[in-house]
């Protein structure tokens, strides 16, 4: 069974988080997949967000309150590790961010993947963006 990490800053109420919310509903419903969700922090926004995807089967792993703690890196490498993700899947600024310098830091080995929002900003071409960090983007 391919295991594939997700990776958001948090569930509130935007676009990308609905997007990521309605995919992977649909896609729980694949036996061979199995489908985990990190949040860098809550934000009690949008909890039934969180809700939904626990009701479909769907783990979700809050990190702490802020998107920006430096400890934010070492618990993604331990989960990253530990749970022996075949992908890892960034959505939003800064997750993509941390998910890069995680495999710059430490050479994950696992496929890094983001999908990009925006193409209205520079953070596409930059090496925390690039071909080298990033197997796959998509906009």
């Amino acid at each position: 069974m391919m295991r594939i990490l997700y990776v958001i800053n948090s569930f509130g109420p935007g676009g990308a988080e609905k997007l990521l919310v309605n995919f992977l509903k649909e896609f729980t419903k694949k036996q061979h997949v199995a489908f985990t969700v990190v949040q860098l922090c809550n934000t009690n926004t949008v909890d039934a967000y969180v809700d939904e995807l626990r009701a479909s089967g769907i783990e979700i792993i809050t990190l702490g309150k802020s998107v920006y703690s430096p400890n934010i890196l070492l618990k993604l490498r331990k989960i990253i590790v530990s749970g022996g993700y075949e992908v890892v899947h960034a959505h939003l600024f800064p997750s993509l961010y941390w998910v890069a310098l995680l495999k710059l830091l430490f050479k994950v080995k696992t496929k890094l993947v983001f999908t990009e929002h925006s193409t209205a900003n520079g953070r596409l071409g930059n090496v925390f963006s690039s071909r080298r960090t990033f197997d796959l983007f998509a906009l």
